[in-house]
């Protein structure tokens, strides 16, 4: 099975990159999925959500980031602990 270890956001229309966000060395996500803002007023408005398992530290995280943001910002992690 493919280890994903970036998230690309295409625009379709245009055909090309319009951002990017790596996850990191040895880091692997999930399927990404899109999250709308309550008030989704223009396409893209919200989040893109992963998890994502750093596979030396051996920890694990739930990232939310910033759809607009060509970086892909995250805006908030939820750090899990296995016990």
């Amino acid at each position: 099975m493919p280890k994903i270890s970036v998230i690309v956001k295409i625009d379709v229309l245009k055909g090309e990159e319009v951002g990017c966000r790596m996850y990191g060395e040895v880091c692997y996500g999930g399927e990404p999925f899109f999250v709308a803002n309550e008030d989704d007023v223009e396409e893209g408005d919200g989040y893109v959500v992963s998890y994502v398992h750093d596979e030396k530290k051996g920890e694990s995280r739930f990232m939310m980031m910033d759809a607009k943001s060509p970086e892909l910002e995250i805006v908030a992690e939820v750090f899990m602990d296995y016990l």
